[in-house]
């Protein structure tokens, strides 16, 4: 009978001893465990970047949807506005006296304002002097060729120029030819427009300036 206490003693000590162990090796496991992942955060930080984020609100019945800029790498932005300027310029100096009111939906989608208003006030019909009456009147086309494009960063962020050629036709003959060279202020800007336009410019693309100068043809008009 003696023994017994001994034995319950023996036992609790046991007891306390493999617990001992086991919330040892549990604060191991657990301080292992924060290691790595603190080292997988760290590793994934440079990984961080802004992706666009379209949100829709509804007002009044009109759903729109406000474009976000996208923020990517250097390299990728540029190429990506390089190309972007490209198909500015292909929207802009095309006449085809056929798609001008799709075209430039599509383009004051990508212009400042500003820029917007003097390019249509300058194209429209009730204006005496403008390019697309004059062609209208004479039946004259114009399709372009872009020939390259280049960023003028790092010298002149956001600047970028378009070379590109166009060829005039009446009645489907080459009447002149002109040789050009674009040059575009462009930068990312937040965007407001209705839902069924907001694939035409997704990331913001946007032209504030916009300059235009010949370095050769023949014959060709503006």
């Amino acid at each position: 009978m003696a023994l017994e206490p001994s034995i319950q003693n023996f036992e609790s000590y046991k007891a306390a001893q493999t617990m001992a162990r086991l919330s040892t090796i549990c604060a191991v496991v657990l301080g292992f465990t924060v290691i790595a992942l603190v080292c997988l955060i760290i590793t994934l930080f440079p990984l961080k970047e802004v992706r666009p984020m379209l949100v829709t609100f509804k007002d009044k019945g009109d759903q729109i949807v406000r474009i976000e800029p996208i923020i990517r790498n250097e390299k990728a932005t540029t190429l990506l506005m390089e190309t972007l300027s490209r198909q500015y310029v292909t929207l802009r100096e095309t006449i085809d006296l056929q798609t001008e009111e799709i075209r430039w939906k599509h383009l004051s989608l990508m212009t400042g304002p500003q820029l917007n208003e003097e390019f249509l006030s300058l194209m429209k019909p009730e204006n005496q002097d403008s390019p697309f009456k004059k062609r209208q009147e004479e039946q004259v086309t114009r399709e372009i060729q872009i020939l390259s494009s280049t960023s003028l960063a790092p010298s002149a962020p956001n600047i970028f120029q378009v070379e590109w050629i166009s060829h005039d036709r009446h009645k489907g003959q080459i009447i002149g030819q002109g040789h050009w060279v674009s040059t575009l202020t462009v930068s990312l800007e937040p965007q407001e427009v209705s839902i069924e336009n907001q694939y035409i410019n997704p990331i913001g693309f946007t032209v504030t300036h916009y300059t235009l100068a010949q370095k050769g043809g023949t014959d060709a008009q503006k």
